[in-house]
């Protein structure tokens, strides 16, 4: 009795005609040039003799269904080397008296702005004497599509 009901149990879900669907879920990327003038940078205090020195750039690809469901990544655009450095980007700099210290550009991000910003390890007040490459990649969660079978 048991094989019996196996049998019929197994041959009515061969015969129902049971089927599903495929989806894919892809993205758009979308890519943008920056220059940032060295003059352009706005200087703000961060706390007791620290800086940071920061720049906005309106960006309309940046939405909320980016922010919720896709990515920006930033890069900083090194001519002399001939690369694309992924931001936070930390390097070695040296000021007016030939100390060796860190600088540090990083980005954030809110709708509809990236923000770029250049800090010093020792969080001093220095400037910034050539301008700025950086590509910007914004990527977006692009529509659900049927596969074909």
């Amino acid at each position: 009795m048991k094989k019996a009901l196996i049998a019929l149990v197994s041959c009515m879900f061969l015969l129902c005609g049971c089927s599903f669907e495929r989806y894919e879920m892809g993205s758009d990327i979308k890519v943008s040039y920056y220059t940032v003038g060295y003059n352009k940078w706005t200087k703000e205090s961060t706390g007791p003799n620290t800086w940071q020195y920061y720049y906005s750039i309106k960006n309309k690809d940046i939405t909320n269904d980016v922010m919720d469901n896709g990515a920006v990544l930033a890069y900083f655009i090194d001519e002399a080397y001939g690369s694309d450095t992924p931001l936070p980007y930390t390097f070695t700099v040296s000021d007016t008296h030939h100390n060796v210290m860190t600088q540090n550009i990083r980005y954030e991000v809110k709708s509809g702005y990236i923000t770029f910003i250049v800090e010093w390890s020792d969080g001093g007040e220095y400037d910034i004497l050539e301008d700025y490459e950086f590509k910007v990649c914004v990527i977006s969660p692009s529509d659900k599509r049927k596969v074909r079978d």
